[in-house]
């Protein structure tokens, strides 16, 4: 989870609704898209682990993370600034499984992620993506989901960072 908290660590999320047992935290992205469209990064996080109503992506137990491209207001959220940054590894992803709705991709066993780019319903082919990408770019497709493979870690607790003398009570 660490890999994808470094690239969204300046963006505050926050809770918007829940749906089918998971709460989605939304941060909506300043953009120069024309229109009615908003670039938005969302998180879904086990209803019963939604416990802050803002919070940072490293705060969250969150299983999912998107980046879509949805209708402006689709989340009450405010733009903020983010930028890709270039700095953070950029590995290669290969394609996995070819879908009518959606391609995954994956980078291997030290990759904790499993990577889907949604197609466009307009084109009819599964051939929408190429057979390599890289991480940077599947990211910005705004089109993108990343389903958490790996070990859900422990929450972070802030307070402790907050108040060094506060236990953590452990059941």
């Amino acid at each position: 989870m660490d890999f994808m908290n470094k690239y969204f660590k300046g963006l505050e999320f926050i809770r918007t609704h829940e749906k089918k047992g998971f709460v989605i935290y939304a941060a909506a992205i300043h953009s120069f898209i024309g229109g009615d469209k908003q670039r938005y990064v969302l998180a879904f996080v086990p209803s019963h682990l939604a416990i802050k109503n803002k919070a940072k992506l490293r705060e969250l137990p969150w299983v999912n993370l998107q980046t879509r491209l949805c209708a402006k207001n689709t989340y009450n959220t405010m733009p903020q600034q983010w930028v890709l940054n270039d700095k953070l590894e950029n590995i290669t992803l290969k394609v996995l499984r070819r879908f009518k709705t959606y391609t995954t991709y994956t980078h291997g066993s030290d990759f904790p992620f499993e990577v889907l780019l949604i197609n466009n319903s307009k084109n009819k082919s599964i051939y929408q993506y190429p057979e390599n990408i890289n991480l940077h770019w599947a990211i910005d497709k705004f089109n993108t989901c990343f389903n958490y493979t790996g070990h859900i870690a422990p929450l972070e607790s802030t307070l402790l960072k907050e108040d060094p003398s506060y236990e953590l009570v452990r059941f």
